[in-house]
């Protein structure tokens, strides 16, 4: 009896250990097959300018920490940009930092194999970008390794509206609402969207609400962010001059429309 209880017990070990390890064959298949770049099989031209993000796909099974990621093309074709995380499970005296300046990897390839930022174009208006991040830059504190790699797949794809705003920006004598249209483009559309349509999680800017919210409330949000969430805190980055040209983009958002 005792033997038949003990290869009872084995079997069925075996049998869980069995179904565990092909369990796990399956996930490390599926993440792998997600881990590959689409194939592409043409030779695009990228247009010059300003790229934003537009989706963002998790390539773990661990939530993604609130992102932003940017995308130039000069002319020559040549390539930066820049990944922003807000991880929250830092060191302590980094928590202010990040929640204003993120924390930052920056990149000038997107050549597959050679970076933890890697890519390809998928037409002349957009791109693939997939990262594997396991630390970034703090402005002001160096390095810092996060808690658990971030893995995810960018659609980022060319944004006019962008382009167009830092240009006007960088051809003209700066009215109020030329440095907030540049201050927008430069670092409130990569989540807001080129016209503050806003995107899942990420507040829509063109409402009623906005466009009467009194101007003290709406400096807090700018200066200080909110907790917690994507929204950094701009009060050490933008000078007054800029978020008074922020304030009246909100208060007059359809100029960001084409």
């Amino acid at each position: 009896m005792h033997d038949k209880r003990s290869n009872g017990w084995l079997q069925a070990s075996l049998l869980m250990l069995g179904v565990s390890l092909l369990v796990a064959l399956m996930v490390s298949a599926q993440l792998e097959r997600r881990l590959v770049l689409p194939a592409v099989f043409a030779t695009y031209t990228p247009y010059s300018g300003r790229w934003l993000h537009t989706e963002i796909e998790t390539l773990a099974t661990i939530p993604l920490p609130p992102m932003q990621l940017i995308l130039d093309v000069a002319a020559d074709g040549a390539i930066s940009g820049q990944l922003s995380l807000f991880p929250l499970d830092v060191p302590p005296n980094a928590v202010d930092l990040i929640a204003r300046n993120g924390c930052t990897v920056v990149f000038d390839t997107l050549i597959p194999g050679t970076e933890a930022i890697q890519g390809v174009f998928v037409s002349d208006s957009r791109a693939i970008i997939q990262i594997q991040v396991s630390e970034c830059q703090v402005k002001y504190f160096g390095p810092i390794a996060l808690s658990a790699p971030v893995s995810a797949r960018f659609t980022v794809e060319y944004s006019e509206a962008a382009t167009r705003a830092l240009e006007r920006a960088a051809n003209a004598t700066l009215t109020p609402l030329d440095a907030g249209l540049q201050v927008f483009a430069t670092y409130c559309a990569v989540c807001h969207g080129a016209y503050g349509e806003g995107a899942p999680g990420v507040p829509d800017l063109d409402t009623a609400d906005i466009s009467t919210r009194p101007e003290e409330q709406l400096l807090t949000i700018i200066n200080l962010g909110i907790a917690n969430t994507g929204m950094p805190a701009w009060g050490q980055i933008l000078t007054d001059a800029e978020k008074t040209g922020v304030l009246l983009v909100l208060r007059n958002i359809q100029v960001l429309r084409p």
